[in-house]
C-alpha cells in the first residue's frame, strides 16, 4: 500500500505526525510526504521516507501560486500513484483535494487540524475560503477533525456531510516518552511556562503580563517562554521584543526553540497556554498533560479539550489577564493542588490523547475507506 502525507511544511510532518509515519512504515505502507525542503526533510528520509519538495505559499491568496501548487500536486499524484492521500493544513487539503479528481482510485483524507486566522480573519477572505472547502471535497474524501468546535462549525457552513467526518481528538502523544521526572515539589519557587510558535495570538503578551503582576505580590516566581518567532507568520511576534523582554526582567526566561521539550517541562510546575488562536488541539497541552502538569489555557476551541475545569487546570477567557492572574495565584497558594492537578493531567492524556490510539483510528480510517 502506497500513501502520501501532505501538509505545508516539512517541520509540521516530522514534528507533529511522526509517530504515525513510523507506525505506516512498521505496517509495510511504502511511504511518501509532499512538502517545501527545510531543516526537517532530511529527518523525514532518514525515517525510511521518500520525500518530494514542492513550494508552498503558508499565507495569503494568490490565484498564480495557488493554481501552480495545484498542477504540481497533480503531477506528483501521477508520478507516485499512490492508494492513499492523507492532506493537513489548509492549502494542501484545498488544492490536493481538487487535484485528486481526476484519480477515481485515490482515497483521499483531509485533515482539520484547526482552524487557524483564516476563520478569524475578515469575512470576504472567509468567504472564498469556505467556497473553496466547498468546491474541493467530494462526497467519498474523508475528513478528520481535532476537536468537535471545528467539526460543528464544519457542517453547519455545509462544507462536509456528517457521514465524511470523523472526531480524532488531537495528533496524540507518546505518553511513554513524556513523562516528567521525580524531583521535590519547591513550595518557595514556582514556575510557569509557556512553549508555542511565538505568535501574539497564542496569548504571549497577556503571559508576560500576568508575569509583572504576579511578581509584584509572589517576587520568587519565575516564567519560562520557550520558542521561536514564526517568520512566515504575519502574527509573528519580532525577536527584538523577546529579546528586549527577556534582557530586562530577570523572572522571565526566554528560551529558542529546542528539539528535546522535556527538560523544559521538567524545570516548570505549571504550563500555560493563554492562546486566542484557532487551535485543532495544541501539541504543547498534551505534552504538558502527559508531563503531569497542571495546566492553564483559554476556554476555546481545542484548547478546552485537555483541560477539565477544576480538576486539572483551570480555563480562563481569552485576552483575560485578570483570569490568568488568579489562576495563577491560586496554584502558586496551594501545593496539593498543584501535585493533584498534575496527576489527573497525566490521566486524561492517557485516556485521551495517546498517541497510539490516535494512530490506530486514523490508520482504521485508511482501511475502513471503499
Amino acid at each position: 500500500m502506497k500513501i502520501i502525507l501532505i501538509a505545508n511544511t516539512s517541520w509540521y510532518l516530522y514534528n507533529f505526525r511522526r509517530p504515525l509515519l513510523k507506525e505506516l512504515i512498521v505496517q509495510g505502507y511504502e511511504v511518501h510526504t509532499i512538502s517545501p525542503v527545510d531543516g526537517y526533510t532530511e529527518k523525514l528520509n532518514e525515517l525510511g521516507i521518500t520525500t518530494h519538495n514542492i513550494k508552498i505559499s503558508r499565507s495569503g491568496l494568490s490565484p498564480v501560486k495557488d493554481t501552480r501548487l495545484m498542477f504540481s500536486l497533480f503531477n506528483l499524484y501521477r508520478k507516485v500513484k499512490p492508494d492513499i492521500i492523507h492532506h493537513f493544513t489548509v492549502k494542501p487539503v484545498i488544492w490536493g483535494s481538487i487535484a485528486s479528481r481526476l484519480f477515481s482510485k485515490i482515497r483521499v483524507i483531509n485533515s482539520i487540524p484547526g482552524l487557524g486566522i483564516v476563520f478569524k480573519g475578515n469575512k470576504f477572505t472567509k468567504f472564498i475560503v469556505t467556497t473553496l472547502y466547498k468546491f474541493a471535497f467530494r462526497k467519498k474524501h474523508k475528513v478528520i477533525f481535532q476537536n468537535p468546535d471545528d467539526y460543528k462549525i464544519f457542517l453547519s457552513e455545509k462544507l462536509v456531510d456528517e457521514k465524511q467526518c470523523s472526531l480524532i481528538l488531537s495528533s496524540g502523544v507518546d505518553t511513554e516518552y513524556f513523562v516528567k521526572t521525580m524531583k521535590k515539589i519547591n513550595n518557595t519557587t514556582v514556575t510557569f511556562g509557556v512553549m508555542a510558535r511565538l505568535l501574539w495570538s497564542k496569548g504571549i503578551r497577556e503571559f508576560v503580563k500576568a508575569s509583572h503582576r504576579i511578581v509584584s505580590e509572589f517576587p520568587h516566581a519565575k516564567f519560562i517562554i520557550l520558542g521561536s518567532p514564526d517568520l512566515g507568520s504575519k502574527d509573528s511576534i519580532p525577536l527584538e521584543w523577546l529579546e528586549k523582554t527577556n534582557s530586562k526582567y530577570d523572572y522571565i526566561i526566554w528560551i529558542e526553540h529546542t528539539e528535546d521539550v522535556r527538560p523544559f517541562l521538567d524545570d516548570i510546575d505549571v504550563f500555560v497556554l493563554p492562546s486566542y488562536y484557532p487551535e485543532g488541539v495544541p501539541k504543547s497541552l498534551i505534552e504538558s498533560a502527559s508531563f503531569s502538569l497542571p495546566l492553564i489555557t483559554t476556554d476555546t476551541p481545542g484548547c478546552k479539550e485537555v483541560v477539565e475545569n477544576g480538576c486539572n487546570g483551570y480555563l480562563v477567557k481569552p485576552n483575560d489577564v485578570d483570569e490568568l492572574v488568579n489562576s495563577m495565584k491560586n496554584l502558586i497558594n496551594d501545593t496539593n493542588k498543584r501535585i493533584e492537578f498534575g496527576k489527573h493531567s497525566r490521566d486524561l492524556a492517557i485516556r485521551k490523547f495517546d498517541v497510539k490510539n490516535v494512530n490506530n483510528r486514523t490508520i482504521d480510517l485508511y482501511e475502513s475507506i471503499e
